[in-house]
């Protein structure tokens, strides 16, 4: 009776995850949990990247620049995707995301947390963006142009509704 039991436990398990990935859940990033390194992220702009505690760690480094990571993913146009992540406040004011068709174009979906403003401290953010390319490229980083200033992130994901 047990092993019957844990049997059906076990199927219902891959049940829902089999539906999950059937009904587009699967994370269109590349290294979004942080766990070694920030392998499959781009510094931007003399941004440095590393990875503090299991979380990404994107830093200004000695530039004046906002920090910020970027990654590349394939999109259908048209169609709605959700990004999620879990924000960790660093020593930044402020931090952002945000996706586009390349760093410097035009911002598709936007996140914007300032400290001090309501649910904008650390915990799990999100928004949607309808697609307009084939590629589209998200940008997280701190809004701060202080050297040395940064911001966490973690399970950054991005998958599509």
């Amino acid at each position: 009776m047990r092993k019957k039991a844990i049997k059906l436990i076990l199927l219902a398990g891959l049940v829902s995850f089999i539906t999950a990935c059937s009904e587009g859940e699967s994370n269109l990033l590349t290294n979004s949990a942080f766990d070694i390194d920030a392998e499959g992220w781009k510094p931007y702009q003399g941004s440095v990247l590393s990875v503090d505690a299991g979380r990404l760690k994107v830093s200004n480094g000695a530039s004046a620049l906002r920090g910020r990571a970027i990654q590349s993913f394939p999109t259908e146009v048209g169609e709605t995707y959700k990004v999620t992540m879990d924000y960790k406040e660093g020593n930044a004011p402020a931090y952002f995301a945000y996706v586009t068709t390349n760093p410097t174009g035009s911002i598709s979906g936007k996140l914007e947390g300032v400290k001090g403003a309501a649910d904008l401290y650390s915990g799990e953010k999100k928004f949607k963006f309808t697609a307009t390319t084939l590629n589209t490229v998200l940008v997280v980083g701190n809004n701060d142009i202080s050297p040395d200033a940064y911001s966490l992130f973690d399970e950054i994901t991005v998958t599509k509704k």
